[in-house]
């Protein structure tokens, strides 16, 4: 069986990450998707030197930075 797919959502606006996870979960392509949400741009680069993910989700604005 493979590896489920794992998602890194990144917003510095929590209710939004909490939103999308739960589209996630409702999907029934990504629901058994292990996900994990970083706060900040800063918190999403540390996250992401240290764990392996498949898709990173960032919000387009994200305080002084941008998603880009």
């Amino acid at each position: 069986m493979p590896e489920p797919t794992r998602i890194l959502v990144v917003d510095d606006a929590p209710e939004y990450a909490a939103m999308v996870v739960e589209l996630l979960r409702a999907s029934e392509a990504w629901q058994d998707a292990v996900t994990k949400t970083a706060l900040s741009y800063d918190e999403a680069l540390r996250v992401i030197a240290g764990e392996r993910f498949d898709v990173a989700l960032f919000d387009y604005m994200l305080g002084s930075r941008d998603g880009l």
